[in-house]
């Protein structure tokens, strides 16, 4: 048996839940070269086609030259074996909803969540745990099916986990417009080397009074007259710099409807076609502060759901969100340490957000009780058996402290 680097290179896109059509896009190869090979594969054995995708010869239908489509492809269990999963099918496994999983819809009812859990529990052919479990390993799809069932099985927990899913959207759809931004930022091709001047100060008009005002973009505001006007002291080319002033015109717009996401995205895009104005580098820095603090609350919401649900890898990423936004928030520096130790991640990193925490709330004993536990899992019994000690006695001073003002109201409730 002998394959060509580019059988190998299309056969590597097969993972057993992608469509045939897309994976013809996905190589980026003539849709008739692709089906050839996808032919060749098969007469080899080393893929198979599900079977209301076969003819009559049990080869994939589609003839050279022609994209083949509406079938999907499996590997065989031997190049399983080989083929280690793709990170773009992990990625795509870890965002599946609970319902997308067991194969539900958001609004069916308890019975059909009992019946999908049951499917997808046996791995019936067919379904989606199936398929997955083919490339990524019948135990870590089990583990998502299990989980998902105990979000689902009752009234109560799903509707936690359909709150969830709100945060969830809402955090995805942010983050997916700050993506956008940087992507559409990065395509902005540099400016030409020019010694052109930039505007002269009496073409300016009024604006150049702004010049008088520090090279720095004020942190807790975008000052449009200054920002207008350092762009047409510093950008020497007028198609350039009329285009970096309608968006921050936009992102002033954008940021007084408190769009602090499109404010930051308009400002970057800015930037990029602007580089030599350091005012609006600066401009950006303070936009992107202040939305990363006003985002902090719902990544807060999101991470708290996360914890209750149990979902310790999801809810480490977002306190670690959070810690963006609030880098001193010991609450959120000691859930990414939790969340870490509960999912068994990286005890380093855990360790490194546990310290954090004591170090921002140092009378606080849960703080100090993470850190014990990190230690545990580290082997580190003496630091562990410290970082108890101090949190006894920070508890012990608590008590106190309860004590005392339970005395006093006592009394004054007497008086």
């Amino acid at each position: 048996m002998s394959l060509t680097s580019t059988d190998a290179y299309v056969l590597s896109r097969i993972d057993g839940v992608t469509l045939a059509h897309e994976i013809v896009d996905a190589c980026g190869l003539d849709a008739g070269t692709v089906t050839e090979i996808l032919n060749r594969l098969t007469a080899m054995g080393l893929i198979r086609w599900d079977s209301e995708a076969q003819n009559d010869s049990g080869t994939p239908s589609g003839e050279p030259g022609r994209r083949v489509s509406g079938t999907r492809v499996t590997t065989k269990r031997n190049i399983v074996s080989i083929q280690p999963p793709p990170p773009g099918l992990l990625e795509r496994f870890e965002g599946l909803t609970h319902y997308q999983l067991l194969g539900l819809h958001s609004d069916c009812s308890q019975e059909d969540v009992e019946r999908g859990h049951v499917r997808a529990r046996d791995l019936e052919e067919g379904t989606l745990a199936f398929r997955l479990a083919k490339r990524l390993g019948t135990r870590r799809v089990l583990g998502r099916v299990a989980a998902a069932y105990e979000a689902l099985r009752s009234p109560q927990t799903r509707k936690k986990y359909d709150a969830y899913l709100l945060y969830r959207e809402e955090t995805r759809a942010i983050e997916d417009a700050l993506s956008e931004g940087v992507r559409r930022a990065s395509l902005v091709p540099p400016p030409a080397r020019t010694s052109a001047p930039a505007v002269r100060a009496s073409q300016r008009g009024i604006l150049g009074e702004g010049l008088e005002a520090p090279r720095h973009a004020p942190e807790d505001t975008i000052a449009e007259y200054y920002l207008v006007a350092a762009l047409r002291e510093h950008v020497p080319s007028a198609a350039r710099r009329a285009r970096a002033e309608r968006l921050v015109r936009s992102a002033i717009a954008e940021r007084d409807s408190d769009n602090l996401v499109g404010a930051t995205n308009a400002l970057r895009l800015a930037s990029s076609i602007a580089p030599e104005c350091d005012a609006l580098e600066s401009a950006v820095a303070a936009i992107t502060e202040e939305m990363n603090k006003s985002l902090a609350p719902t990544f807060r919401a999101q991470a708290m759901y996360e914890e209750n649900l149990q979902m310790w890898e999801e809810a480490a990423k977002t306190w670690e969100k959070v810690l963006v936004g609030h880098p001193d928030d010991a609450r959120a520096a000691r859930g990414v340490a939790e969340a870490l130790l509960a999912a068994g991640g990286d005890l380093k990193r855990a360790r490194r957000r546990a310290e954090d925490a004591v170090k921002h709330a140092a009378e606080d004993p849960e703080c100090h009780r993470t850190l014990a536990r990190v230690y545990i899992a580290a082997g580190m019994t003496k630091s562990a058996q410290r970082a108890l000690d101090m949190a006894e006695s920070r508890e012990t001073k608590q008590d106190e402290r309860r004590g005392l003002l339970r005395r006093v109201r006592s009394r004054w409730s007497r008086s």
